[in-house]
């Protein structure tokens, strides 16, 4: 099936960053394809040893996607991003894939609280996030610890480039990840905490609006 040959596809011996927000305009990838140009560019022997995946997802635009595509063919990143289009797969298959990753990519422009990020802590990931408003709120309120980064090519590449080496010495906060677990168990699963889950999204959104 599709999940199985996407997985066994993967390299063993690369950085592994997912982004599965959907090829639409909220999402960053001008932004973020350039910033993997930018360390082909001058840190070459990084650039070899990681694989950025951009996800169709749900919302697919075609115009982003096939400026994305020429992007990467004119500048030869075909090595290092990835762009991949699938059929609808049921949850169980997007978790198996989520944790097949080493970082989960959300550099989005704007957000209210996604799923994306829940799955991330959730799984135990490394997060990319984006420094915006709703991301801030959420980082202070549960203390997440997340490393916000704003939306240009140099932070973002420069992010990508701190997670590698953290990635490449094995080194991970173990008791931070663990306690954005406890996190998402305690509020945001919904088969358990539905009522609580919608209160708090709406709580979060409510400061977030407040505060535009």
């Amino acid at each position: 099936n599709f999940t199985k040959q996407f997985i066994d596809t993967l390299p063993h011996d690369k950085m592994l960053l997912l982004n599965q927000r959907s090829i639409s305009d909220y999402n960053a990838l001008d932004l973020q394809v350039q910033a993997i140009k930018q360390i082909a560019d001058h840190h070459p022997e990084i650039a070899q040893r990681i694989l950025f995946i951009i996800w169709q997802g749900n919302n697919f635009d075609k115009i982003i996607y096939n400026r994305l595509t020429k992007f990467i063919q004119d500048n030869s990143l075909g090595s290092i991003i990835k762009i991949v289009l699938h059929p609808y797969l049921p949850e169980s298959d997007v978790a198996y894939i989520i944790k097949r990753m080493d970082i989960i990519v959300n550099l989005v422009y704007h957000d209210q609280l996604s799923k994306s990020i829940i799955e991330t802590m959730y799984f135990q990931k490394q997060g990319l996030l984006s420094d915006i408003e709703p991301y801030r709120i959420f980082n202070d309120k549960y203390q997440t610890q997340f490393n916000l980064v704003k939306l240009n090519i140099n932070s973002i590449a420069e992010e990508i480039i701190r997670l590698f080496y953290l990635w490449e010495k094995g080194e991970k906060d173990e008791d931070l990840l663990n306690k954005r677990k406890v996190v998402v168990e305690e509020y945001f699963d919904l088969s358990t905490n539905a009522d609580k889950f919608d209160k708090l999204i709406n709580k979060l959104y409510s400061e977030y609006v407040r505060k535009m």
